[in-house]
């Protein structure tokens, strides 16, 4: 299993998917329009973060379907010219992370500092904090700091959760509101979602809609609050004059992308006034929740088994390509120096014969093969259609690579034609006539054996 490819074709297929979700996102929120509940819209946009755990398991359940039933994907085999374009890839994607990991180390040593250099705890508020935990059901001590370097209140911490303030005077019926609204973004699991998020984002620095869910995601963690916070009672004028003359004391300078600070500029400040005039505060039904969750976990299933069907096809295509030439070369080196021994199907007499029923995963002509082989045991694959003039053209990998097998075919006659060796077997088997087909491995080493490659049909 080359674990590069691995690699590549996850990043890739769990991007993709995660695609598909923002933009059916962005159509469920169109459609939405004004009677767009904006907790639910929330929640289905955290839950497309779970399109890259649906493609994870995904692949980790087909992989071990792969053993169980012993069959064979096109994404476990390659060839020199795909596994250099796909190690090329990796090394790009590599180059990628690092430095977005770099500079996202970068940003934590200033967030670091923020929060340790120049802040220091107070109890003024211990107190009204416990008062709106208990208000919101959370069973946490938290701490409120007060710092130099804080530009605007916000939380941080998942298992320790901080409040941090700005050094700014405020009434005690603004700092109310200010603690319920860095309150509710812990009660949500803001402060482990973006977290989570950023790490995403190394990941996948290369998806453009991957940083568009960045940004959708950091607004419309604060439009929750906002209807959180006028939903407990607060009134809308008061909560957003509040947030208006936190922005006017505080200097706001520019933000560094991944740091977890809830800093607004006017222009957030108005979209977010907007969306409080747009949609409409709402009960929130279980079966509303309910039916989004099924959606979002539907959605992320389908999506991923169509992208996986198509990237597999368009993968086996290109290997097709690619090994054709490959193969082409070889045979005008190899074709006439393997000696061919004819027989017919009788001459299996005595031996189990399994035949590949469920394993076989081909795209255009060419059918990838991982057989094991146990000893005194011969295995097909299923029937094809050759043609007259036709070939069928083998090349396969045999472990241990000191033991002998036959590779060959079946004729619609039942006459056969094989070649033996050890290692490698790369061999072209020439058709005289119409009709089906079948290749075949004969093992009578004594040893179970392991085959791997593949066919082309022509």
């Amino acid at each position: 299993m080359n674990w590069i490819r691995d690699a590549v074709f996850f990043v890739l297929l769990s991007a993709l998917t995660e695609c598909i979700l923002v933009l059916m996102w962005t159509l469920f929120k169109w459609i939405g329009g004004k009677k767009l509940n904006v907790h639910y819209s929330y929640q289905m946009l955290k839950g497309v973060l779970g399109g890259y755990f649906i493609a994870f398991v995904y692949l980790i359940y087909y992989r071990i379907w792969e053993i169980i039933q012993n069959c064979y994907d096109a994404f476990s085999i390659g060839n020199e010219i795909v596994d250099k374009v796909i190690n090329s890839i990796f090394f790009v994607w590599l180059l990628g992370v690092f430095y977005c990991m770099f500079r996202q180390l970068f940003v934590y040593v200033l967030f670091f500092r923020v929060c340790h250099i120049g802040s220091w705890k107070t109890k003024e508020y211990a107190e009204m904090v416990k008062k709106i935990c208990n208000e919101l059901g959370i069973n946490k001590n938290i701490d409120v700091f007060w710092g130099y370097g804080v530009q605007s209140p916000f939380i941080t911490g998942v298992f320790h959760p901080k409040i941090y303030l700005p050094v700014v005077s405020f009434k005690d019926e603004e700092m109310e509101i200010i603690f319920y609204h860095e309150l509710i973004h812990y009660k949500q699991r803001d402060t482990l979602i973006k977290p989570f998020f950023y790490l995403l984002q190394i990941l996948y620095w290369f998806n453009p809609l991957s940083w568009k869910l960045q940004n959708e995601l950091e607004k419309w963690t604060e439009v929750n609050c906002d209807f959180y916070c006028c939903e407990a009672g607060i009134d809308k004028k008061t909560y957003f004059s509040l947030l208006y003359k936190a922005n006017e004391k505080i200097e706001i300078t520019p933000r560094h992308n991944g740091i977890v600070m809830w800093a607004e500029n006017n222009k957030e400040l108005k979209w977010r006034l907007q969306c409080m005039k747009k949609y409409q505060i709402k009960t929130r039904g279980i079966r509303a929740g309910i039916v989004g969750c099924i959606t979002i976990i539907l959605a992320g299933v389908l999506s991923i088994t169509m992208v996986t069907a198509g990237v597999r096809q368009a993968y086996t295509g290109i290997l097709f390509q690619t090994t054709k030439n490959e193969v082409q070369e070889v045979n005008d080196d190899f074709e006439n120096n393997m000696e061919e021994y004819e027989g017919s199907v009788s001459d299996f007499k005595g031996m189990k014969i399994v035949s590949d029923s469920k394993s076989m995963a081909r795209a255009s002509n060419m059918v990838n093969v991982d057989w094991n082989v146990k000893n005194r045991t011969i295995h097909t694959s299923t029937e094809f259609n050759g043609k007259t003039n036709g070939k069928i053209t083998v090349s396969m990998v045999v472990n241990p690579d000191n033991r002998i097998a036959e590779v060959g075919i079946i004729k619609p006659n039942g006459e056969t034609v094989s070649v033996r060796e050890k290692g490698v077997i790369t061999h072209v088997f020439r058709l005289k006539k119409n009709g089906k087909y079948k290749v075949y491995v004969k093992n009578e080493s004594g040893k179970k054996l392991n085959i791997k490659g593949h066919f082309i049909v022509e």
